[in-house]
């Protein structure tokens, strides 16, 4: 049974071929079927144009040949979901399974070209050298060396392929996790009937067919215990919240440990979003990605009105930023700042994606705007307390009281 690199099956092909290997009237023919089933499940697993009906196909196996399946696919199998591919995968070439998955991952990453490209460019026209950051496909490692993607690279047949994959694309609409679904999920876990690690399964699964909201994710955070799995949760709902600029307000459940992992994972200049700048900023010089963030953060004070960066330290002592900073941050050094934005600045932000043009790739993807759905309606009790209507905390009041939001990005 195989089916050719390059070749997808739908849930109605692979369900006729599944029934064509059986001959219930000889028994020995039959037990040898059974393999035959399970591995040609393993071969559609990764290929099926229904992505979320995989585990359906699975259901048509009897137990024996389930188990059979499983092995044909791995671990890796389980953590891989089509629309969702935003995650850490250990490949083993030689296996068909990790081979599949990491073509799929190629593929998915070529998919994102248009939105890099959207993003590169962008950023090129900004005050100050941004230089080349990996986005989709971050701290890929193979046969232990670095592995940095190029689009000549070839798959090799052999080897382990370690990657943090990244869906940069934003979502544009969906179906949302229902909320009966949600809490019906939310009463097994608490009443022990599902442990954590389930729980991350389930919701991985969950998200190659629905989007969340940020208060779901929030829920999530506030009944999980352990750093790894609060992490994961927050990489699972990356590309797949419906109201994603309101993911800076998840970041505020997490720990710093946590924060410092996601950082790691999704990288800090995929999680800036400049409609969402106010904040807290600890940035390392010495990083490029913290570099970025800094040049950033120098353009945007530039361009807004008013006295946008508010106690800034460089390597521990007060420090004004000055004017060649708008060419080119320093290559070393640790700088602190808080980020401020007038109501005016943030109003004006929310209606057009920035201060003074419409062009924003955080408002804009692909020449269109993103749904208005995108921004949501969350906010924590603190910038309530603060923003009225708005949706980040105007001026430095959030300062002054020591409402500090700490910025993962």
């Amino acid at each position: 049974v195989a089916i050719a690199q390059d070749t997808c099956i739908t849930f109605k092909q692979a369900t006729t071929l599944l029934d064509m290997l059986t001959d219930p009237t000889n028994p020995f023919r039959e037990n040898q079927f059974k393999q035959t089933r399970a591995y040609f499940i393993s071969m559609c697993y990764h290929k099926l144009v229904e992505s979320h009906r995989v585990r359906e196909l699975m259901d048509l196996l009897d137990p024996e040949s389930r188990v059979q399946c499983e092995k044909f696919l791995g671990k890796p199998s389980f953590q891989f979901t089509r629309n969702n591919a935003t995650g850490f995968y250990s490949l083993n070439l030689e296996q068909p399974a990790s081979r599949e998955i990491a073509q799929r991952l190629m593929e998915i990453r070529n998919e994102q070209i248009g939105r890099v490209q959207q993003l590169d460019q962008y950023y090129s026209t900004r005050r100050g050298k941004r230089e080349e950051v990996q986005r989709v496909w971050r701290n890929a490692r193979y046969k232990g060396e670095e592995l940095p993607y190029t689009p000549s690279w070839s798959l090799p047949r052999e080897g382990l392929l370690e990657v943090d994959f990244v869906v940069v694309k934003k979502p544009t609409g969906g179906t949302v996790m229902g909320t009966w679904d949600f809490e019906d999920l939310m009463d097994a876990y608490q009443e022990g009937s599902m442990e954590e690690e389930a729980l991350i399964r389930h919701l991985r699964k969950v998200s190659d067919e629905v989007l969340f909201l940020v208060e779901q994710v929030i829920r999530v955070l506030s009944v999980l215990k352990k750093p790894r799995l609060r992490t994961e949760m927050v990489v699972i709902a990356w590309a797949r919240t419906l109201d994603w600029h309101r993911l800076r307000h998840v970041y505020e459940y997490m720990f710093p440990n946590e924060i410092q992992m996601l950082r790691e994972r999704i990288g800090w200049v995929n999680l800036f979003d400049e409609t969402f700048a106010v904040g807290f900023y600890e940035l390392n010089l010495r990083d490029v990605e913290q570099r970025w963030v800094a040049q950033e953060l120098v353009h945007l004070s530039c361009e807004e009105p008013g006295e946008n960066m508010r106690e800034c330290t460089f390597n521990n002592a007060d420090f004004e930023v000055p004017y060649f900073w708008t060419e080119m941050v320093p290559k070393e050094g640790l700088l602190t700042m808080c980020y401020c934005r007038s109501e005016e600045v943030i109003r004006r932000v929310r209606m057009q994606g920035a201060w003074n043009h419409t062009d924003s790739p955080m408002v804009k993807q692909h020449g269109r705007y993103l749904p208005e759905s995108s921004w949501g309606s969350f906010s924590p009790k603190w910038l309530k307390n603060h923003s009225r209507d708005l949706h980040e905390s105007p001026d430095d009041t959030w300062l002054r009281e020591g409402e500090i939001p700490r910025e993962p990005g």
